[in-house]
């Protein structure tokens, strides 16, 4: 048996073998290479992501992005005062932009555009970007003037999807308005796509179609003065602080409520989006001497062929403990059907379905009582106000989400009650039975009254700011910065995708080069006789040959 030194071996095998090892170094490298360009593919991906995520957002931490609803532009400024972070308003509307070329009457239109109306505070966010926005001047980001063809001076016409208060969805909401507004605007300037060009509270990676106006233009234009869905804070605040700041800042009339007082001391609150929210119901019927109301429009009313087409109801209200099919009217009403206490009389409306479709339902009530025309002042005054009805002159010009029949609208006797009276209720339920037909997804209360005493406006407004908590109503900043960042962290790893594609060109390498290595050994092993075995220790490779005399 023969001992052969490690560095013998290592030496003969490299003189004699050099093309063999010289393959096997060759692939070593490639495997290498292999292995550090998918390190490094994948973290410039990983890269990529991130910078493309905090991209769109500029200097922007939180945000409260609403969507559905407004409050106030002045809850900004509020904000402002106890925090040191820049805190801008913003109103976000969707729209469609298009060019139209005089030469050759060729038109591009771009749908699905970001409509943003900014005021200077929002350009602070972007420290490359100085920019005042006139009436009649729109800047756009790179996507939108490539796709539109145009440049700075050139002329643009957007179409803006006009807001609601009230979403369109909902039962009473108003039609008074055109939905869609087209105006043409000057490009004051291409922004690019690498900074707030590209803004977007959505995560994405393909930059989006933006046009930013005025915010004050945009908002008179809408209807939405004083209004905005998006609320932006920069850095300088953590999230506990301007969920603190937020707490602390707003007010009722922030959120669209308002506390009335009538004259006869009557205290009435309520919503600019008519019904009120869960939460805000929740927090003023806790309130001593509350009671709730909910007003609605019946189709009809009727007593056997005498009808009367659409009327006030109001639930819950002072006229006594009613059953849940029993029915207070007033005088007009009665004397209109000729019914008197004891007789039915049968009320049809209309549901609302969860596929934003109506049907109608007809429930018979009892007559509980009558009520005087002069005694129904406070009712009258204190009903909401339902944009598109109780704001025009005749019923014929009543718009509104329900299907409306155009024949009953024109009846003669309801437009004379609608001049003497108004939106005076015709019939009173009690709140159980009211809910119970006309409640549905926007809320199950149009108002919540209280008891007249003194100082209650003041105590009213103080309970509810304590009581309601804004984010039970959508109202919270949310860390849109972090949640980008924790978006492109929980994404596929790249680096490590890239690796495990490359993983197998690294184990053939490796059993490519332990069988060159075996191969040299075999090529080696005639000068000492036929390799029986291979074996290793620290520092020596045993190889066990058997030679030509037998001896092993």
């Amino acid at each position: 048996m023969k001992t052969v030194s490690t560095g013998r071996l290592v030496l003969s095998s490299l003189r004699y073998y050099w093309r063999t090892h010289t393959g096997v170094s060759c692939g070593v490298l490639l495997a290498s290479a292999i292995l550090t360009g998918a390190l490094l593919v994948g973290d410039s991906v990983d890269y990529s992501l991130r910078e493309t995520a905090l991209a769109r957002l500029g200097g922007i931490q939180h945000a409260i992005d609403l969507q559905n609803r407004f409050v106030a532009q002045e809850l900004a400024d509020a904000i402002q005062n106890h925090v040191s972070a820049e805190v801008c308003p913003l109103l976000h509307l969707r729209g469609m932009a298009m060019v139209q070329r005089f030469l050759d009457g060729a038109k591009t239109q771009i749908n699905q555009v970001q409509v943003l109306g900014v005021n200077s505070r929002f350009w602070n966010f972007d420290p490359d970007i100085t920019l005042e926005l006139s009436e009649y001047e729109v800047a756009v980001n790179e996507k939108l003037a490539a796709a539109l063809g145009v440049a700075p001076g050139d002329e643009i016409s957007l179409r803006i999807i006009r807001p609601d208060v009230m979403s369109r969805d909902a039962p009473l909401s108003s039609r008074e308005n055109e939905p869609v507004i087209r105006t043409l605007f000057t490009v004051k300037q291409v922004l690019p796509d690498t900074g707030l060009g590209r803004y977007s509270l959505t995560a994405g990676q393909i930059a989006p179609y933006n046009a930013f106006i005025s915010l004050a233009w945009l908002q008179e234009q809408v209807g939405m003065e004083g209004r905005v869905d998006t609320l932006l804070a920069g850095d300088g605040v953590t999230p506990e602080a301007i969920e603190e700041a937020l707490r602390q800042s707003w007010e009722p009339e922030h959120l669209g409520l308002r506390i009335r007082q009538h004259s006869s001391g009557v205290v009435q609150l309520e919503s600019d989006r008519v019904f009120l929210e869960d939460e805000v119901a929740r927090a003023a019927l806790a309130i001593p001497g509350a009671q709730g109301m909910l007003a609605y429009l019946v189709n009809t009313v009727s007593k056997g062929n005498e009808t009367t087409p659409y009327s006030f109801a109001l639930a819950g209200g002072g006229f006594g403990d009613l059953g849940e099919d029993e029915t207070v009217i007033n005088r007009w009403l009665a004397e209109h059907l000729g019914a008197r206490e004891g007789d039915q009389l049968g009320v049809a409306y209309y549901q609302p379905l969860p596929n934003n479709e109506f049907v109608e339902t007809e429930r018979t009530l009892t007559v509980r009582g009558v009520v005087a025309m002069d005694l129904l002042r406070v009712e009258r005054d204190l009903m909401p106000v339902f944009p598109g009805l109780t704001n025009v002159n005749r019923c014929a010009d009543w718009k509104i989400g329900m299907p409306m029949d155009e024949a009953l609208l024109r009846d003669a006797a309801n437009e004379s009650y609608w001049q003497e009276f108004g939106q005076t209720p015709k019939l009173f339920v009690s709140l159980q039975a009211g809910q119970t037909m006309w409640s549905n997804r926007f809320g199950r209360l149009t108002a919540v009254r209280f008891d007249e005493a003194a100082g209650r406006v003041a105590e009213i407004r103080r309970v509810l700011k304590q009581a309601i908590d804004p984010g039970k109503v959508g109202i919270r900043f949310l860390p849109v910065r972090d949640q980008a960042l924790e978006a492109v962290s929980q994404a596929m790893d790249f680096g490590g995708l890239f690796l495990g594609m490359s993983f197998f060109l690294i184990i053939a390498a490796l059993i490519l080069t332990g069988l060159l290595f075996v191969f040299t050994l075999q090529q080696r092993a005639p000068e000492f006789g036929t390799l029986l075995a291979l074996g290793f220790k620290p520092g020596q490779i045993r190889l066990i040959v058997l030679t030509e005399d037998g001896h092993a």
